[in-house]
């Protein structure tokens, strides 16, 4: 089976992007193809690195990724050893990745998310900062020095580099998502250091091309934008905040004197579909009407008064402050006869008022504004 290495790791002395499937092709072995920049990488003390490829070679031992540092052309390159080579695996996409951490120094190299080979190198030293990135060949000095017989041919897809170890876990969940998958599964709040987006941004030398791959590119619906819908005190006299969570989605039910509150409009339903950077649709939240009356000063109690038959428009239970603020906001309130009885308050909306003595076993105040 042929089996990819870490060839090098000397001892020293970022909702879907336009990268989704485009494929970097190496159609020949050629030193004049390769990518070939500074990733201004910092000193590292872990790493991993991950592609899928499909080789397309003679069977030589061939190098797809190179980083190299004044001082050491190989601090970190990746290829294929020739152990045994057959038409089928020549023509196969792979998963590989690679990963290194300092404190252990275990160099671990994963086909198709299993670990497949483990050497131990560079143990409690760091990848050197500084240094050049070049695709498709091996530098024997920093970003040149290529020899076409170690030069990459075939095809390499979705390359990444993180600054940490991935776990085998984490490296056998995106296997298992697929080459055509858009996540990195299981690596939330871990971007790249290096991403693929970052690499097809290079300039790309020689016959080396971007061609579409074969993966079924969904797109994304468009955002749709949810109606904010709030029903008005002006309109609903009856709407305040009563003790829990004003609700946000419908106007409470309540009738108007001269109108029912509108009804609140259904957000329309966006279809679920795996698509990158979904933003969901959902209602702001409803800042609630004030319960404290607009005038204070000109509510003044009438003792011993109530209102004369057939003015009301309601009752307001609980609150005497409510019900000053729902008779203000009507337009049609000019007064409210609030009843107190063993702690317990009741008012009522009126049109207009008349004096009438005080009951038994309950007291009755008129405030008008």
């Amino acid at each position: 089976m042929r089996t990819a290495r870490v060839v090098g790791l000397a001892a020293s002395g970022t909702a879907r992007d336009t990268s989704y499937n485009k494929i970097i092709n190496f159609p020949a072995a050629s030193n004049a193809n390769y990518i070939s920049f500074n990733p201004e990488l910092p000193a590292l003390t872990g790493l991993t690195v991950c592609a899928w490829k499909q080789d397309k070679d003679n069977g030589r031992a061939r190098y797809w990724f190179s980083y190299a540092v004044p001082g050491n052309d190989n601090e970190l390159i990746l290829g294929d050893a020739n152990v045994s080579y057959t038409k089928i695996i020549k023509v196969k996409w792979i998963h590989v990745c690679g990963a290194w951490d300092s404190e252990t120094g275990n160099a671990v190299i994963s086909i198709n998310g299993k670990a497949v080979n483990t050497v131990v190198v560079k143990k409690g030293e760091a990848l050197r900062a500084g240094g050049n990135l070049v695709i498709g060949q091996e530098q024997d000095t920093v970003g040149g020095g290529f020899d076409s017989n170690q030069a990459y041919i075939g095809n390499l897809y979705n390359i990444n580099m993180w600054d940490r170890a991935l776990t085998q876990a984490e490296i056998a969940s995106m296997f298992n998502e697929g080459m055509c998958g858009i996540f990195f599964a299981g690596l939330s709040g871990s971007e790249p250091i290096i991403s693929y987006a970052d690499i097809l941004a290079k300039e790309m030398h020689g016959d080396v091309s971007v061609v579409d791959g074969e993966c079924d590119v969904v797109e994304c619906p468009p955002v749709v934008e949810c109606p904010v819908v709030e029903c008005p005190v002006v309109e609903c006299p009856a709407l305040f905040c009563p003790e829990k969570e004003c609700p946000v989605t419908e106007c409470p039910a309540v009738t108007c004197p001269e109108k029912e509150c509108p009804a609140v409009k259904e957000c329309p339903v966006v279809e679920e579909i795996e698509c990158p950077a979904k933003e969901e649709c959902s209602l702001p939240a409803r800042d609630c009407p004030g319960i404290e009356p607009h005038q204070p000063a000109c509510w003044k109690p009438l003792e011993e008064t109530r209102f004369k038959g057939g003015v009301s428009i309601g009752y307001i239970e609980g609150d005497i402050n409510a019900a000053k603020a729902v008779c203000y906001a009507s337009g049609t309130c000019l007064a409210i006869s609030c009843a107190e009885k063993k702690g317990a308050v009741s008012c009522q909306l009126l049109t207009s008022f008349g004096k009438e003595k005080k009951g038994k076993g309950m007291t009755s105040f008129v405030y008008t504004c």
